[in-house]
């Protein structure tokens, strides 16, 4: 495929692009300003590199969400973020499952998730949601990788206690 191809096939692509790459910034950046600047430089960069995509390796929106995830990365760790997270409202029960045990499920993990500070929820997703590993957790919170390590221990031990009187029902 060559450059004008692959130009082409993006500026086709962006309109249905654009939504996933700015609901995933602005879910996790608080500030409206910030995610809209990311999203921004996300499309920039994509657009500059072209040339590396590669479509027998992925999709155009796969390749993006690669650059999307080294962008925020890069933000967070230039930020020097103190832990915190945007408010979880808005999940539509609809979209989890109309079996009433994955209901059941969802609720008792949105009130435990619930119950936790802003900064646990944010390790939380940085590392189930984003897919980060410790190490790279401990960089872009600035804390030593051992802390982190512990954090997450000690987290899991937490969850798992309060989720020992419901487990029965779960199942």
């Amino acid at each position: 495929m060559t450059i004008e191809q692959k130009q082409k096939c993006f500026e086709e692509q962006y309109a249905d692009i654009f939504p996933y790459v700015y609901k995933y910034i602005r879910f996790r950046i608080s500030s409206v300003h910030d995610a809209e600047d990311l999203v921004s430089h996300i499309f920039l960069n994509a657009y500059e590199k072209l040339g590396q995509f590669d479509p027998e390796k992925g999709t155009l929106r796969q390749w993006i969400s690669g650059v999307m995830k080294h962008k925020i990365l890069d933000y967070w760790r230039q930020q020097q973020i103190v832990l915190d997270i945007q408010e979880t409202d808005g999940v539509d029960m609809h979209t989890i499952g109309a079996n009433q045990r994955d209901v059941d499920s969802s609720i008792l993990f949105r009130r435990i998730l619930d119950s936790l500070p802003k900064n646990l929820r944010f390790l939380l997703i940085l590392h189930y949601v984003d897919g980060l590993n410790h190490k790279e957790i401990a960089e872009i919170t600035g804390k030593n990788h051992a802390a982190i390590r512990k954090i997450f221990s000690r987290l899991h031990i937490q969850l798992e206690q309060q989720l020992l009187p419901y487990k029965q029902e779960l199942l």
